[in-house]
């Protein structure tokens, strides 16, 4: 839901500077540049990863399970693991489900679920290749859009 009033996939690519959003069931995609905010980022960065300094509960996280992930290397064993956000006045709290790598405790999927009396929003994220402390290439955060995608300041319905 992102936010914006739609519901719909998402793909993101992102190198920190630039980023592109593409939404395939609308055949249209995004353009940001940190130098240029653009507020349909921002909607989208505010629904679907953590606030700046959420306040997570990790006293009260709980290991649900061990479960496998399919990751460039094959199936990985994980930990899952609940965490919920703290509650605050007047905000309806997320919780957050992580999947553990065992041994290397590298984080490889998030599924983030938030419930409100007008509906509920929920993303998951999956990194399939996690390399700590090496050299990223540049090439590897290109965006280029399918054939026939329209460029959109807003994804339209």
């Amino acid at each position: 839901m992102f936010g914006l009033g739609l519901e719909t996939e998402m793909v993101s690519v992102s190198n920190g500077r630039n980023s592109a959003a593409y939404f395939p069931q609308l055949n249209q995609y995004v353009m940001d540049n940190a130098e240029d905010s653009s507020s349909v980022f921002d909607s989208m960065r505010n629904a679907v990863l953590p606030p700046h300094g959420a306040k997570l509960e990790t006293e009260n996280a709980r290991l649900l399970r061990e479960a496998s992930i399919a990751t460039d290397a094959g199936p990985t064993t994980c930990y899952v693991i609940e965490i919920p956000e703290e509650k605050e006045p007047g905000i309806y709290p997320q919780s957050y489900t992580w999947w553990v790598e065992k041994g290397s405790n590298k984080l490889l999927r998030e599924d983030r679920r938030r419930v409100a009396p007008r509906g509920s929003d929920e993303s998951i994220t999956v990194y399939q290749t996690v390399k700590l402390d090496e050299p990223v290439p540049e090439e590897l955060f290109v965006f280029t859009p399918p054939p026939g995608a329209r460029k959109v300041e807003r994804p339209e319905p």
